[in-house]
């Protein structure tokens, strides 16, 4: 099972990592977008679906219930493809607190509306640059 190129991918070590983090604007959009990548390893759909309900602040976990795609030029907003990939995932503190600091700077952000509501082909966009 699986994509033959799977054992191909490519992960950062930490030391690159903080190499790139260190070129974005602390607290801006794609410096949450980015810890949030790294530090949890969900998908990018899975990041883009997150509302501010699906971070639980007080117990630093994140609910992965949905996920985002984009198709002739409309948003959609289903259930993960597998139910392995409906999960809870626990969340270092300082990244609950980054979330928190990034979803308090939203004026009145509705529990329900999308955190980040970029489409996925600007979040490519800005990754394929960073990279």
């Amino acid at each position: 099972m699986g994509k033959p190129d799977a054992d191909k991918l490519d992960f950062w070590t930490k030391e690159e990592y903080d190499k790139f983090i260190s070129t974005i604007d602390v607290g801006s959009r794609y410096y949450v977008i980015f810890e949030i990548l790294f530090w949890t390893g969900i998908r990018e759909g899975e990041l883009l679906a997150l509302t501010k309900s699906d971070v639980d602040f007080q117990n630093n976990r994140m609910s992965i219930t949905k996920t985002y795609y984009r198709t002739e030029r409309r948003d959609v907003i289903t259930a993960p493809k597998t139910e392995q990939s409906v999960r809870v995932i626990e969340l270092p503190e300082f990244l609950t607190q980054e979330i928190k600091e990034y979803v308090d700077k939203l004026y009145e952000l509705p529990d329900d509306e999308r955190i980040f509501p970029i489409v996925a082909e600007a979040l490519q966009h800005k990754l394929k640059r960073q990279a």
